[in-house]
């Protein structure tokens, strides 16, 4: 009776004329289970199906008990039977029986008196709904059902004995069945329809004359280009209108219904007209035109963008025309791809009615000469352009001119009855969707591919690969759903063509770019309006849901700014919640010049609070809220804080609009300047207060003293405001704080009557200062408070260690004050080990002897001896100061100081330990003065002394020369090497690169080391440091191969550089010797020494004549 495969499993499921359903097993087909029915009459009517993914299956057969008619059973894959759809009184069921892919229904053809439904049954065999398949006339039955691969369109053929065959084509969303398509043909039976198993949108379908016809879908929007973004969507004979753009209304409700004489198949809008294309005949398609009456009241563009969609009555469309076109005459099967180009013209595209033929291209005019009265007065139409296409149309978008793309991509253009190339606008491949963008005044195809590509004429890459919807704003965005459910957003600018991976770089530096949306979502509609930032998207389940990218809010911010419109700039900012500094980073000049301005347009409180209270430093237009549609901005003005001007330039505007009804923004402008200027907010409440107590004229909406305090005590801790009238030294506002505060009456009563009682006012603000930490005001009061008051000045610096807010300008006008001052400070700073201060303010005291002490503890040896001399010591004493600061110093390896002071101060007793200490120092011009300044008795030290200590020193720097120049040259030698290598590869001479790195041993590593053991001199000459010398066995130790040349190229460099700042500090150390050989007749010693060293210094790219260590005579 009836068989079919498991689409999961090697199984046949099959009906047996013994009313047996069986499973068999595939090969030798063994019978694996096998369930008897007990109500089954064999007939004609007995069908099998199996759900998509092979877990069940539905078995139909005639059941006596029933009458005749069909019963449903739902057997598992294990051939239980787990559900029956049972037929009623009101629901007879037929012989076709199909299961949705997805396995969520089962459908069922209606039986019985010529019935022509179709039952719904979920899979536990509940009755759902019945769908009505009489939408032109009746007596058709149900001749086939097939659902596609994607479970989306239900397929149903209807057949008559009298009248032309019927395809319906029902899709299901949010809870509704939608006829979406009714075609006509020019038999009365079809005897198979199929859909393609790979592509859900290919439908096959079989004539009982043997002709074959293959149709393939797509889902579109029909969607009006003009500011209401009407939708229209097809139900059957009813066409369910909304205007998007100002309620957004999910189908199947709608805000108007338009009822047709016949099914609709398609639906196109341009403007205020709406065309219904329907199938008449099988050689007749009938039209009907419709018009949108204007609205009494309109709302603007921008006011459509910041306020939200309304639900206003919205006018019936007005029928203007019933019109019907032959295709027998056009010699064509069918008219497709109908789209308005004006509001009573059209064009379609006529398909041929033989195969081989090309499309054509005909354009209709419908004449509008009145209402009808009724759907019997039809205008023939003939069309008034007809052209022939070089190949099969895929897509037509309508702009400024009409573009239709082929099969192949390649673009046309139809232009006041001329049909042209267009090779500008060719798209690499045939996309079934496609719009007209405007970039940079020129149009641009965009279009959509079947296998998810979004491409743009001129652009040889896709945009994105893994597209789902795309839409075009009326400015300069796309936006675009991709598969992995985010709404894009991309500004069409000339950059879109300049450069590469430009939708990657705008992902890394333009956050706005994207977001997250559900899964399954798509485009439905973005209202044709400049400033809208609305996109409404359709879920899979068939919802609608508003969205506003940020991209778009901020262009129409930006939009707003430039013509100066600050109150919808405020609106959009405020319903989007963006940042208010936008409205001033834009353009901060003109903003700072409109500020008057933006007060009448924006004269509410609250909205200017919002702005001040939200202003922050920064421009959030170079990466927060960037721009990119917006060409290039001017640089921000630098110098003052960008709050702090603002705050200035709004608190000028408002005080001059009304001080009174603008307070609270103008303590708003105080508190958010930065630092905050919370004693100015006290003075205008002061102010405020007092003329409030003299009986000033106040508005109801004017802002109280008190409530203006309440105001600020929001934005600012009560207890800082306390604070802060508590340093302006005003009890009173004390006091008015105080009573806003959580603090106990009976604490700050009594504390504010204390500070009352203090004298005079200089110590009553000490004590406030000093309750609020201010110490260094507070000591400057009580310094003022009267000589009296210093022993609670020193008392209080000692205590609390406030050493570091005393200043002697304090006492500067009373010297016996002073000099206690200064003498505690000091011993504050000695206990703390500054020593060398602590000297300055014993000598500042006139304490001489304390001074002496302080200065020879921090090494001061000239300060150290002028106290000495203040302090009238002795020659002896003086002596022994000088001998204890020689030891000190030359404990710290201050050499040359040591000898200075022992020179001074001891002279022939300690001249050979100063000489020794001026040539430890290598200090060779000064032991030599030293020796010619002590006569003959010392003159012969010259010779006999600093000679060879000279000679000695000039020949450990020509070794350490020679040294350091060997390690150079090794260098340089391995950089050309490895420069040359690296200069091969990148010429892909690999061969002769890998040679040269094996043959030749690296030495960065040893370079380094010798390098670090070199010896080295102090920069300040006091001191030689000889380190050791690198032993031939460390110069040769293993080498460390480096990674790669790029590697070694750089520890070379940094060796070299590493060489090169010794060099620089043997520089001082070279150019004193060669002064000290000179002084000393030995030219040719200071030439050699000189000449080493200069040539040393043009191998590391120094100078050859550098004044710190070369002699032009030498």
């Amino acid at each position: 009776m009836a068989v079919a495969w498991c689409p999961s499993a090697p199984l046949l499921a099959a009906l047996s004329s013994n009313r047996a359903v069986s499973l068999l097993q595939e090969g030798d087909l063994v019978v694996v289970t096998k369930h008897t029915l007990e109500d089954c009459q064999p007939d004609g009517r007995a069908g099998v199906c199996w759900r998509g993914d092979g877990a069940f299956f539905a078995v139909s057969f005639a059941a006596p008990s029933l009458g005749g008619a069909v019963r449903v059973c739902v057997f598992d894959v294990s051939g239980v039977m787990t559900a029956t759809c049972a037929a009623t009184q009101s629901v007879v069921l037929g012989p076709h029986v199909t299961w949705k892919p997805s396995g969520s229904l089962i459908t069922v053809s209606g039986g019985g008196g010529g019935a022509c439904r179709l039952h719904v049954f979920e899979r536990v065999g509940a009755y759902k709904c019945t769908l009505d398949l009489n939408h032109s006339s009746p007596n058709y039955e149900v001749s086939g059902v097939a659902w596609n691969s994607s479970s989306d369109v239900l397929a149903v053929a209807l057949s008559s004995t009298t009248k032309s065959a019927v395809l319906q084509l029902w899709s299901h969303s949010n809870d509704h069945w939608y006829l979406k398509q009714q075609l006509l043909f020019a038999c009365n039976t079809l005897a198979a329809l199929e859909w393609d198993p790979e592509d859900a949108a290919i439908l096959r379908v079989l004539t009982n004359s043997g002709q074959l016809y293959e149709y393939r879908f797509v889902w579109e929007f029909s969607v009006s280009d003009d500011e209401s973004s009407t939708v229209a969507v097809i139900d059957g004979c009813k066409l369910l209108l909304t205007p998007l753009a100002r309620s957004i209304v999910p189908p199947p409700l709608a805000a108007r219904t338009v009822a047709l004489p016949l099914p609709a198949v398609h639906a196109s809008l341009r403007g205020g007209a709406l065309l219904a294309q329907m199938h008449e005949q099988p050689s007749r398609e009938r039209f009907a035109l419709y018009r949108h009456r204007q609205c009494a009241e309109r709302r603007s563009a921008a006011a459509d963008s910041v306020a939200p969609p309304t639900t206003r009555t919205w006018p019936e469309p007005e029928l203007m025309a019933h019109a019907s076109v032959s295709l027998s005459e056009l010699h064509s099967s069918a008219l497709r791809l109908c789209c308005l180009v004006s509001e009573t013209s059209f064009v379609a595209v006529a398909q041929a009615d033989t195969a081989g033929r090309d499309d054509e291209l005909v354009e209709f005019c419908v004449p509008t000469p009145g209402i009808p009265k009724d759907e019997s007065e039809v205008i023939v139409l003939s069309p008034v352009a007809r052209l022939s296409c070089p190949g099969k149309v895929m897509a037509i978008a309508v702009g400024a001119q009409v573009y239709l793309e082929l099969e192949s991509g390649a673009a046309l253009v139809y232009d006041k009855g001329s049909l042209t190339r267009e090779p500008a606008q060719d798209l690499p491949v045939g996309c079934p969707w496609i719009k007209v963008a405007q970039i940079n005044g020129k149009d641009h195809l965009v279009g959509l591919s079947p296998t998810c590509a979004l491409h743009i004429a001129g652009l040889a890459q896709p945009l994105c690969a893994g597209c789902t919807s795309f839409g075009l704003h009326s400015t300069c965005f796309l936006l675009y759903t991709t598969l992995d459910v985010t709404l894009n957003v991309v500004p069409l600018t000339a950059a879109l063509f300049k450069e590469e991976d430009y939708v990657l770089k705008l992902k890394q530096r333009w956050r706005d770019h994207t977001r997250n949306i559900e899964r399954g979502g798509v485009i439905a509609a973005i209202p044709n309006v400049a400033d809208s930032t609305l996109v409404i998207l359709e879920m899979p389940r068939g919802n609608l849901e508003t969205v506003h990218p940020r991209a778009l809010v901020v262009h129409a911010v930006t939009n707003f700014l430039k013509v100066g419109d600050y109150a919808k700039a405020m609106a959009c900012v405020r319903r989007h919640r963006i940042d208010p500094n936008l409205l001033c980073d834009y353009d901060l000049p003109r903003f700072l010049r409109d500020v008057p301005l933006v007060l009448r347009q924006v004269p509410c409180p609250d909205h200017i609070n919002f702005l001040l209270a939200s202003l922050r430093e920064g421009d959030v237009t170079s990466a927060a809220y960037l721009d990119p549609a917006a060409p290039a901005r001017r640089t921000p003005a630098k110098g003052a804080k960008k709050v702090n001007v603002v705050c200035d330039a709004f608190r000028q505007a408002l005080v001059a609009a009304g001080e009174r009804k603008y307070a609270t923004c103008i303590v708003t402008s105080y508190i958010a300047k930065l630092p905050q200027e919370l004693e100015q907010v006290l003075l205008l409440i002061r102010r405020l207060h007092e003329e409030e107590k003299q009986g000033g004229d106040i508005d109801e909406c004017d802002a109280t003293a008190e409530k203006l305090l309440e105001f600020a005590a929001v934005f600012v801790d009560i207890n800082t405001l306390f604070n802060t009238a508590l340093s302006m030294y005003d009890f009173d506002l004390v006091l008015m704080v105080a009573e806003k505060s959580q603090r106990d009456p009976r604490e700050y009563l009594a504390f504010v009557e204390e500070l009352r009682g203090l004298q005079p006012p200089e110590y009553q603000r000490y004590a406030v200062d000093m309750h609020l930490k201010h110490y260094s005001s507070a000591l400057e009061h009580l310094s003022k408070a009267g000589d009296e008051k210093f022993p609670e000045y020193l008392d209080v610096v000692r205590k609390q260690d406030l050493f570091s807010y005393v200043t002697l300008s304090h006492y500067h006008d009373r010297p016996h004050l002073l000099r206690q001052l200064c003498d505690a400070y000091a011993a504050h700073l000695q206990e703390k080990g500054d020593s060398r201060q602590a000297g300055l303010l014993h000598l500042r005291a006139e304490n001489y002897t304390a001074a002496v002490a302080c200065f020879t503890a921090a090494s001061e040896w000239r300060n150290a001896l002028t106290s000495a001399y203040r302090a009238k010591y002795g020659p002896d004493q003086r002596k022994k100061l000088a001998l204890d600061l020689a030891e000190q110093l030359q404990a710290g390896m201050q050499f040359t100081d040591a000898a200075a002071v022992l020179e001074a101060e001891c002279g022939d007793s300690e001249a050979e330990r100063i000489l020794g200490l001026y040539l430890t120092a290598h200090a060779w011009e000064d032991a030599v003065l030293f020796c010619e300044r002590g006569g003959v008795a010392r003159s012969s030290l010259v010779a006999d002394t600093v000679a060879p200590a000279v000679v000695f020193a000039g020949s450990q720097l020509g070794d350490d020369i020679s040294e350091a120049e060997v390690q150079v040259r090794t260098c340089l030698r391995r950089m050309e090497i490895v420069t040359s290598s690296l200069e091969e590869l990148a010429c892909g001479k690999q061969a002769g690169a890998d040679t040269a790195a094996s043959d030749t041993r690296s030495t960065a590593s040893d370079t380094r080391s010798s390098a670090s053991a070199d010896t080295s001199t102090s920069s300040t000459g006091q001191q030689r440091r000889v380190g050791r010398r690198v032993t031939h066995k460390q110069a040769r130790g293993r080498p460390t191969k480096p990674q790669n040349l790029t590697e070694e190229k750089q520890r070379l460099e940094e060796t070299l550089h590493e060489l090169r700042l010794k060099c620089t500090v043997m520089a001082e150390d070279v150019g004193s010797t060669v002064r000290g050989l000179v002084l000393l007749c030995d030219e040719v010693g200071a030439r050699k020494l000189q000449e080493a060293f200069r040539e040393l210094m043009g191998l590391l790219g120094g100078t050859a004549t550098d004044t710190k260590w070369a002699l032009t005579f030498v």
